[in-house]
């Protein structure tokens, strides 16, 4: 005669099977883990290993612990997804901003006949930005343009102050100032066979240049002048 089981009894029954099973996944668990942690696995082997012990790790969890599983390798996959495409958007923004502000730089040496272009444009490189483009009110009207933070001096007062310009009006007033006229072609001092340029590097009311005048004159500015016109430099001939 067959023994019938109780509810209580096939529960019991039931739960020792389980917690049979469980022993058993984890032991295998715990042994595919230490395999795992032999560094001479290849990559094969180690990928083999890694899909096995995804498996017994499913089998181990309830239908709810497995939703919340899968639903958590979802969201970790989109956020991994979203970051590659937002590293991807400020490479290459930042790559278009610095060939932007390089090539207005140059742009602007080379229409203001800087002798080097390219220092003239490093120069300025780390004071220039794209920003963007605002209308006479301060309103936002779209797009981008450059614009240079240039190191200036007071027109009246010559103290030191910063205003913010366009590449090419930045580059215009650096021929302005003393300190940058021997940079461009127009801006050197008379005796070098070109003419002064505006607010240039030009005499003093004693007819002599000032010591920053000649300290930033190139040696072949300075020989030529020694030569042609030594009382610019407090010589007599």
């Amino acid at each position: 005669m067959k023994k019938t089981f109780t509810q209580e009894e096939v529960n019991e029954l039931l739960a020792k099977n389980k917690r049979t099973l469980q022993a058993k996944l984890a032991a295998a668990e715990k042994a595919h883990q230490q395999l795992l942690e032999n560094k001479h696995l290849t990559e094969d082997e180690r990928t083999r290993l890694e899909t096995s012990l995804e498996e017994l790790r499913a089998a181990s969890r309830t239908k709810e612990q497995q939703l919340i599983h899968e639903k958590k390798q979802l969201e970790e996959r989109l956020s991994n997804q979203l970051k590659e495409a937002q590293e991807k958007v400020t490479k290459t923004w930042q790559m278009y901003e610095n060939s932007t502000i390089e090539r207005a730089l140059l742009d602007a040496a080379i229409g203001n006949e800087a002798y080097n272009p390219d220092q003239v444009a490093t120069l300025l490189r780390k004071s220039a930005k794209l920003v963007e483009k605002k209308d006479e009110h301060g309103k936002l009207i779209g797009g981008h343009e450059v614009m240079v933070e240039l190191a200036d001096q007071h027109a009246e007062t010559d103290e030191p102050i910063v205003t913010t310009r366009t590449p090419d009006a930045a580059v215009k007033r650096m021929k302005e100032l003393s300190k940058h006229g021997n940079l461009f072609k127009s801006g050197v001092v008379s005796g070098l066979g070109s003419h002064s340029a505006t607010g240039g590097v030009t005499p003093g009311k004693n007819g002599r240049l000032s010591r920053e005048q000649i300290a930033n004159l190139s040696q072949d500015q300075y020989n030529k002048i020694r030569k042609e016109n030594p009382a610019l430099l407090g010589f007599t001939k």
